[in-house]
């Protein structure tokens, strides 16, 4: 029986892409290099930023990882409000938090920034427990959100679903042993998605809860 349900931040709960997009590109215009591909800058969603960026502009890890806290000038001022959260997205979490779940969020966003994200929709309530990255930006940040979550509940592994809306979430919910349910109006490209071991992928809040309301 399912009975702790871990969810992914960005593109799951709120819809954060303007912030973190107007912050890439920020960094790599103070870095000289010109990017308005919005294909290429929504890949920045989800994954470690530095990662990102030596992925999509060759850049060493030395020179990535420089820019994250040029990004940050950005995004920790005010990409960070520009951000909302999901229609149906509270109305979901209350719901299910009256049945008897408990959430949290496992993030790989660093934890100070899940808080104020967090906080400043008034979606505290409805959460046990926060969970994000160090603020290393190491790639196994999701693998590490997801198994503080799991040891703050003391949960079976089979009491446990992740919920996200990219392949990384997806991936941390195997490394750890759980299941996940992957939602598609998130920032995943096409076919992402259908290439993981998702349990399920549901279009929008109102279907992810009737799906876990069978589960419950």
């Amino acid at each position: 029986m399912i009975r702790y349900l871990l969810f992914d931040l960005d593109g799951t709960l709120t819809e954060s892409g303007p912030g973190i997009t107007n912050g890439v590109r920020y960094a790599l215009q103070r870095a000289g290099i010109s990017c308005e591909d919005p294909a290429v800058l929504t890949q920045f969603i989800g994954p470690p930023l530095y990662l990102s960026f030596m992925k999509h502009f060759a850049l060493d890890e030395d020179k990535a990882r420089a820019l994250v806290p040029v990004y940050k000038e950005y995004y920790n001022q005010t990409g960070i409000y520009e951000n909302e959260p999901y229609p149906g997205i509270p109305d979901m979490l209350r719901e299910l938090k009256a049945r008897g779940f408990c959430l949290a969020v496992a993030s790989a966003k660093p934890q100070d920034m899940v808080g104020i994200v967090i906080r400043h929709f008034h979606l505290e309530e409805y959460f046990d427990v926060l969970c994000g990255a160090a603020d290393t930006g190491a790639p196994d940040t999701k693998k590490k959100s997801i198994l503080a979550a799991m040891s703050f509940f003391g949960a079976d592994k089979d009491e446990v679903l992740m919920i996200g809306d990219r392949k990384d979430d997806m991936d941390g919910a195997k490394e750890c042993g759980i299941r996940g349910i992957a939602v598609s109006w998130g920032y995943a490209p096409e076919g992402e998605l259908e290439e993981t071991d998702a349990l399920a992928i549901v279009s929008t809040p109102e279907e992810l809860s009737r799906l876990l309301k069978r589960l419950l």
